[in-house]
């Protein structure tokens, strides 16, 4: 036996892995010897024998769980096997194989830069993520395996991607454990650790990517609306809106004032949100939000037409109607209205909505750049800056025409201060 092992080790040394398994194959079995199977799954792993690889090197670790040359190995060995290559699609029975074994991970190494666990487990939270969306399941999945990580020992490097025509930065590692651990522990209501977590994020990230700064702004005003009150997350809101002008903030703003029992601001926030270019089969708890505001502000016959919307996007998506929703359609069993229509009623109701309370004023352009993306309005003396992304209709601007539009307060980065603009821009003398 031992003139075979030493035969079997000379041709592992000299990367011979084919000759050296024949040999280990006659001794393994013989008396359990951890070397001996160690370097029998070594010789297995560089010869492509993944799964023959793990077997042994799971048997070592059940005799041996403190033998770390192994417990290296098998780490590696199960990255390459379940987390190097990802799909596109995994199987409910895959997806959760692969997170046991990324809970199990730590019991063979720890997080340092030779060792894969940062790898597996970040792989793994992506996985999660990708494949049950934002359940909640999802949610406690992705918070037991960040919590696995020390967010100090993270890269605080951007990463960067490199193509023909420009370079892209990414988030760093870190940036991206703060992003993903807020939104988990704001979706389980875990709104002090939440909190905690926001505040390290800014204490530890000193530029952020992807609007992630933004992002970590909402879910701290959400938290404080839990543990403060929704007066405070208001007033934080209104500023984060000021930056980013995403239908979420402008969707969780109008749930604020709706909770405080302000029906003019909400459906004001819940309209800007609606108006916004998103696909509409992201926006229906939005819109059913609006349809219950609405019916409770006695204004029955929009309410019905946000909930006949609603039943239309769920039909065209193959989804299925509530008892609620169900009794709108047979209500409605005669309306044989499009989509497409339904959606131009409404989008014209949010418009005069928004330009209700906002207050309308009429000018005309005078001014727009030569890169067409910002321009100015004059109205009664005064001259107002305005976005192209503004204007509402999908007729092209040009100089002279006559516009009705809305002023709201935005956040001026070059001057680092909250400025006005001209926005909710309508072309009056274009049908």
């Amino acid at each position: 036996m031992k003139e075979i092992r030493s035969e079997a080790k000379k041709l592992k040394d000299t990367g011979k892995y084919h000759e050296a398994i024949r040999l280990y194959e006659q001794i393994y079995e013989e008396v359990f010897d951890k070397w001996i199977a160690w370097e029998y799954s070594y010789c297995l792993k560089g010869s492509g024998h993944i799964d023959k690889a793990i077997e042994v090197s799971k048997s070592i670790y059940k005799h041996s769980s403190d033998f770390k040359i192994n417990n290296d190995m098998l780490a590696w060995l199960l990255f390459e096997k379940y987390y190097k290559e990802k799909k596109d699609n995994y199987s409910y029975i895959e997806v959760d194989n692969m997170y046991k074994i990324a809970l199990f991970v730590p019991r063979l190494v720890t997080q340092e830069k030779k060792s894969p666990f940062e790898r597996i487990v970040l792989t793994m939270i992506k996985i999660i993520k990708n494949h049950d969306g934002n359940s909640i399941n999802a949610n406690e999945k992705v918070l037991n395996l960040i919590e696995l990580i020390d967010p100090n020992k993270l890269s605080l490097e951007p990463r960067i991607s490199k193509s023909s025509r420009k370079q892209r930065v990414y988030q760093s590692n870190r940036e991206m454990y703060y992003a993903t651990k807020t939104k988990v522990l704001l979706n389980l209501d875990k709104f002090s650790e939440c909190l905690d977590c926001c505040e390290d994020a800014y204490a530890s990230i000193k530029v952020f990517h992807h609007d992630n700064d933004i992002w970590i702004d909402i879910r701290r005003a959400l938290c404080k609306a839990k543990l403060e009150g929704p007066l405070v997350a208001i007033a934080e809101m209104k500023q984060i809106s000021m930056k980013k002008k995403h239908w979420i903030i402008f969707y969780e703003l109008g749930k604020l004032y709706e909770s405080v029992g302000d029906q003019e601001n909400a459906l004001l926030n819940y309209c800007r949100a609606s108006i916004s270019s998103e696909p509409i089969k992201m926006k229906v708890k939005l819109y059913y939000d609006t349809y219950q505001l609405l019916k409770e502000a006695k204004e029955k016959n929009w309410a019905e037409v946000h909930a006949f919307y609603i039943v239309r996007i769920k039909e065209q998506q193959g989804w299925n109607l509530t008892p609620e929703l169900a009794e709108i359609k047979k209500k409605n069993e005669g309306y044989d209205k499009s989509i497409e229509f339904i959606g131009a009623c409404l989008r014209k109701y949010w418009i005069d909505s928004i330009h209700k309370v906002l207050g309308e004023k009429t000018g005309k352009i005078i001014k727009i750049d030569k890169s067409n993306r910002f321009g100015f309005i004059k109205s009664n003396n005064e001259s107002y800056y305005f976005q192209s992304k503004s204007v509402l209709n999908s007729h092209k601007i040009v100089v002279n025409d006559q516009v009705k539009f809305c002023i709201i307060e935005s956040f001026d980065y070059k001057k680092n201060r909250v400025s006005e603009e001209a926005a909710y821009i309508t072309i009056s003398n274009v049908d």
